[in-house]
């Protein structure tokens, strides 16, 4: 099946094999699902089959969880031969799959005069410049947490006369410095983290994007790429 020929109707394009039905993208979901209707068909068009348009977005009426779903069904009518189907051409370098938390910072982001670097065990790279201090043996500390080591940390209120022993503080910075640890995502995590954020009342049933179904498909193929990704978020190691 050449899924490059397409049928219009109104806000979508279906497949020219539903033709001339003509089929709601709910509708459509229905039929791609069914056995054997996907078998050899690229995801792209598959998907761009059974989506709403307009100038700038794009809708499909299926939750995250459930366009994860759709996606498993394709992939069971291709067995063995899904990763060549997922788009026309491979996905580039432009296509990144939304992880969150990565930091890549040149140098240290408290001061760029801290040189002094450490692999703290974890992936991280944080910085290991030490200050010295002089504090009152009195002072009152307290806990609080650091934006930028992600830890808690040992603040200190000196209100203390000078004359009173003093204390050297060893304070490390330990500011992370590089973090470039890449969770494997699930499917439906990728596909919550693309979609457009809406305050509108079905936004909990739909999905929209800023593109077609071809380049989501690409998204996909990405997911793909890493290593025993699951389908869903239950099943993601972290995410």
């Amino acid at each position: 099946m050449d899924c490059s020929i397409v049928v219009e109707k109104g806000e979508y394009l279906h497949l020219a094999f539903h033709a001339p039905r003509a089929l709601s993208p709910a509708e459509e979901v229905a039929v791609l699902k069914q056995p054997g209707t996907m078998r050899g068909l690229y995801l792209g068009c598959c998907l761009d089959s059974c989506r709403w348009g307009s100038e700038v977005t794009v809708k499909w009426d299926m939750t995250p969880r459930e366009m994860a779903g759709f996606v498993d069904y394709w992939i069971q009518q291709n067995p063995g031969t899904y990763a060549q189907l997922f788009h026309k051409i491979l996905a580039g370098d432009n296509i990144k799959l939304p992880y969150r938390g990565v930091i890549d910072h040149s140098h240290c982001p408290r001061d760029a005069k801290h040189n002094e670097i450490i692999n703290d065990g974890a992936g991280r790279i944080r910085c290991a410049h030490v200050e010295h201090e002089r504090i009152s043996s009195r002072a009152y500390a307290f806990e609080t947490e650091d934006s930028l080591t992600k830890l808690s940390v040992l603040e200190y209120i000196d209100k203390f006369a000078p004359a009173l022993e003093l204390v050297v503080l060893h304070e490390p910075c330990y500011a992370i410095i590089k973090d470039l640890r890449k969770p494997v995502l699930a499917l439906e995590t990728v596909i919550a983290r693309l979609r457009l954020p809406s305050s509108m009342p079905y936004y909990k049933e739909h999905s929209e994007f800023p593109f077609d179904g071809w380049k989501l498909a690409h998204y996909v193929e990405k997911w793909h790429q890493q290593q025993s990704a699951p389908l869903y978020e239950t099943d993601a190691k972290s995410a």
